[in-house]
């Protein structure tokens, strides 16, 4: 992927085993301040779009209010249970202190959606 840090606004796309996904992100990005490479993040949302079965599905995989001084983080992308559709590693965590990587499988999809949330793991740092 071209990016594993998808702020408001931003899309990636990419082909996996012949099928295109978008990755997306909607919210509220500010400058932390006018000379600031920083952004203030809020109301996020990670959104997944692809054809499943010649239906276009757009699924919701991460939705968070606020960022304490860290951001989503695409860890992996690739097929994990053998199915031929991409799965996801990402770092669901909001605070610069922990990181929860949370597994998203295809297999374990319900209708209509691409992905399934299936394990997560927080650590918290100090």
């Amino acid at each position: 992927m071209s990016k594993t840090e998808i702020l408001p606004g931003e899309k990636v796309s990419f082909t996996f085993k012949g099928t295109s996904y978008l990755l997306h992100a909607t919210g509220k990005k500010e400058r932390e301040s006018p000379s600031s490479d920083w952004f203030i993040v809020s109301d996020y949302k990670l959104y997944l779009t692809a054809n499943k079965n010649g239906q276009k599905i757009t699924q919701l995989l991460v939705d968070e209010k606020y960022f304490d001084d860290d951001m989503i983080n695409i860890l992996f992308v690739g097929d994990l249970d053998g199915d031929t559709v991409p799965d996801f590693l990402i770092d669901t965590s909001n605070h610069y202190n922990a990181i929860i990587p949370t597994l998203f499988l295809s297999t374990s999809a319900p209708k209509g959606q691409l992905l399934q949330a299936v394990a997560s793991h927080t650590s918290v740092g100090c």
